[in-house]
Protein backbone atom coordinates (compact mmCIF):
# COMPACT_ATOMS: atom_id res chain seq x y z
CA UNK A 1 0.00 0.00 0.00
CA UNK A 2 3.12 2.08 -0.36
CA UNK A 3 2.36 3.74 -3.55
CA UNK A 4 -1.61 4.03 -2.84
CA UNK A 5 -3.20 7.10 -4.02
CA UNK A 6 -4.53 8.83 -0.79
CA UNK A 7 -8.28 7.84 -2.57
CA UNK A 8 -7.38 4.75 -2.05
CA UNK A 9 -5.83 4.73 1.66
CA UNK A 10 -8.59 6.98 2.77
CA UNK A 11 -11.38 4.65 1.06
CA UNK A 12 -9.34 1.18 3.44
CA UNK A 13 -9.65 3.44 6.14
CA UNK A 14 -13.41 3.88 5.91
CA UNK A 15 -14.03 -0.12 4.86
CA UNK A 16 -12.35 -1.00 8.12
CA UNK A 17 -12.47 1.98 10.48
CA UNK A 18 -14.91 1.97 13.44
CA UNK A 19 -18.18 3.84 12.98
CA UNK A 20 -17.45 7.74 14.03
CA UNK A 21 -14.56 7.30 11.28
CA UNK A 22 -16.32 5.81 8.96
CA UNK A 23 -19.05 9.03 9.21
CA UNK A 24 -15.90 11.40 9.16
CA UNK A 25 -14.97 10.05 5.61
CA UNK A 26 -18.46 10.11 4.50
CA UNK A 27 -18.43 13.49 5.61
CA UNK A 28 -15.70 14.37 3.83
CA UNK A 29 -16.57 12.69 0.82
CA UNK A 30 -20.37 14.09 0.90
CA UNK A 31 -19.64 17.93 1.22
CA UNK A 32 -17.75 18.41 -2.31
CA UNK A 33 -19.99 15.99 -3.98
CA UNK A 34 -23.30 17.76 -2.75
CA UNK A 35 -21.57 20.95 -3.23
CA UNK A 36 -20.95 20.47 -6.57
CA UNK A 37 -24.17 19.08 -7.14
CA UNK A 38 -26.12 21.52 -5.89
CA UNK A 39 -24.09 24.04 -7.61
CA UNK A 40 -25.59 22.32 -10.88
CA UNK A 41 -29.19 22.30 -9.97
CA UNK A 42 -29.46 26.29 -8.30
CA UNK A 43 -27.13 27.78 -11.08
CA UNK A 44 -29.44 29.06 -13.46
CA UNK A 45 -28.01 29.30 -16.54
CA UNK A 46 -29.29 30.94 -19.89
CA UNK A 47 -31.94 32.31 -18.58
CA UNK A 48 -33.53 28.86 -17.22
CA UNK A 49 -33.48 28.52 -13.44
CA UNK A 50 -32.29 25.88 -11.28
CA UNK A 51 -34.42 22.88 -11.02
CA UNK A 52 -35.50 24.26 -7.53
CA UNK A 53 -35.99 27.72 -8.68
CA UNK A 54 -38.27 29.40 -5.98
CA UNK A 55 -38.38 32.86 -7.60
CA UNK A 56 -40.88 31.89 -10.47
CA UNK A 57 -42.46 28.96 -8.53
CA UNK A 58 -42.83 29.43 -4.49
CA UNK A 59 -43.31 26.27 -2.46
CA UNK A 60 -46.70 25.71 -1.42
CA UNK A 61 -46.25 24.31 2.22
CA UNK A 62 -43.43 22.94 4.31
CA UNK A 63 -44.10 19.29 2.90
CA UNK A 64 -43.34 20.53 -0.95
CA UNK A 65 -40.16 21.92 0.59
CA UNK A 66 -38.87 18.65 2.15
CA UNK A 67 -40.26 16.58 -0.68
CA UNK A 68 -37.55 19.16 -3.28
CA UNK A 69 -35.05 18.57 -0.65
CA UNK A 70 -34.91 14.80 -0.22
CA UNK A 71 -35.43 14.57 -4.28
CA UNK A 72 -32.89 16.56 -4.46
CA UNK A 73 -30.21 15.51 -2.00
CA UNK A 74 -31.24 11.60 -2.67
CA UNK A 75 -28.52 11.14 -5.89
CA UNK A 76 -25.65 12.25 -3.53
CA UNK A 77 -26.92 10.71 -0.23
CA UNK A 78 -27.63 7.39 -1.99
CA UNK A 79 -23.90 6.27 -2.37
CA UNK A 80 -22.51 6.75 0.84
CA UNK A 81 -26.32 5.03 2.29
CA UNK A 82 -25.25 1.86 -0.56
CA UNK A 83 -22.00 1.84 0.62
CA UNK A 84 -22.24 1.91 4.13
CA UNK A 85 -24.92 -0.86 3.74
CA UNK A 86 -22.45 -2.90 1.69
CA UNK A 87 -19.96 -2.45 4.76
CA UNK A 88 -22.24 -3.82 7.38
CA UNK A 89 -23.81 -6.57 5.23
CA UNK A 90 -19.66 -7.81 4.40
CA UNK A 91 -19.64 -7.00 8.53
CA UNK A 92 -21.89 -8.98 9.74
CA UNK A 93 -21.36 -12.02 6.80
CA UNK A 94 -18.02 -12.83 8.55
CA UNK A 95 -18.80 -12.01 12.12
CA UNK A 96 -17.09 -8.82 12.91
CA UNK A 97 -17.98 -6.03 14.87
CA UNK A 98 -20.16 -2.64 12.84
CA UNK A 99 -19.63 -0.05 15.16
CA UNK A 100 -15.72 -0.73 16.08
CA UNK A 101 -12.43 -0.90 13.81
CA UNK A 102 -12.06 -4.34 12.47
CA UNK A 103 -8.70 -3.78 10.87
CA UNK A 104 -7.12 -5.96 13.09
CA UNK A 105 -9.67 -9.14 12.70
CA UNK A 106 -9.54 -9.05 8.77
CA UNK A 107 -5.60 -9.31 8.60
CA UNK A 108 -6.16 -12.39 11.17
CA UNK A 109 -8.40 -13.39 9.20
CA UNK A 110 -6.24 -13.35 5.57
CA UNK A 111 -3.60 -14.36 7.52
CA UNK A 112 -5.54 -17.96 8.47
CA UNK A 113 -6.24 -18.19 4.97
CA UNK A 114 -2.56 -17.81 3.65
CA UNK A 115 -1.63 -20.28 6.29
CA UNK A 116 -4.63 -23.04 5.42
CA UNK A 117 -3.16 -23.05 1.66
CA UNK A 118 0.08 -23.24 2.94
CA UNK A 119 -1.05 -26.42 5.27
CA UNK A 120 -2.96 -27.85 2.41
CA UNK A 121 0.19 -27.80 0.17
CA UNK A 122 2.37 -29.14 2.76
CA UNK A 123 0.33 -31.92 3.71
CA UNK A 124 -0.34 -32.57 -0.25
CA UNK A 125 3.67 -32.67 -0.81
CA UNK A 126 4.13 -35.02 2.08
CA UNK A 127 1.59 -37.22 0.90
CA UNK A 128 3.51 -37.52 -2.42
CA UNK A 129 6.40 -38.06 -0.58
CA UNK A 130 5.30 -40.72 1.60
CA UNK A 131 3.77 -42.33 -1.46
CA UNK A 132 6.82 -42.12 -3.87
CA UNK A 133 8.40 -44.03 -1.02
CA UNK A 134 6.52 -46.75 -1.53
CA UNK A 135 7.34 -47.14 -5.00
CA UNK A 136 10.06 -49.18 -6.31
CA UNK A 137 11.32 -46.93 -8.97
CA UNK A 138 12.11 -44.48 -5.99
CA UNK A 139 14.44 -46.42 -4.30
CA UNK A 140 15.82 -47.72 -8.26
CA UNK A 141 16.74 -43.84 -8.31
CA UNK A 142 18.54 -44.00 -5.24
CA UNK A 143 20.01 -46.84 -5.89
CA UNK A 144 21.59 -45.06 -9.37
CA UNK A 145 22.57 -42.15 -7.59
CA UNK A 146 24.64 -43.87 -5.13
CA UNK A 147 22.26 -42.73 -1.92
CA UNK A 148 21.64 -46.37 -1.25
CA UNK A 149 23.56 -49.76 -1.38
CA UNK A 150 22.27 -52.68 -3.43
CA UNK A 151 21.86 -54.69 -0.69
CA UNK A 152 19.27 -51.84 0.37
CA UNK A 153 17.52 -51.89 -3.00
CA UNK A 154 16.98 -55.57 -3.11
CA UNK A 155 15.90 -55.35 0.86
CA UNK A 156 13.42 -52.84 0.20
CA UNK A 157 12.30 -54.19 -3.03
CA UNK A 158 11.30 -57.59 -1.25
CA UNK A 159 9.65 -55.71 1.01
CA UNK A 160 7.35 -53.63 -1.62
CA UNK A 161 6.97 -56.53 -3.57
Amino acid sequence: MKNAGAATLFAAGIQTGGFGARLFGYFLFFIPASLLYIFVIFIPSKGFGGILDFSKNPPENIITITLAIIAISAPVILPFVLWERSIRKFRRKNGLSIYKNVREELEQIEFNKEYAKEAKAREAFETSKSSDKMNINYWFELLQKGAITQDEYEAKKRELL
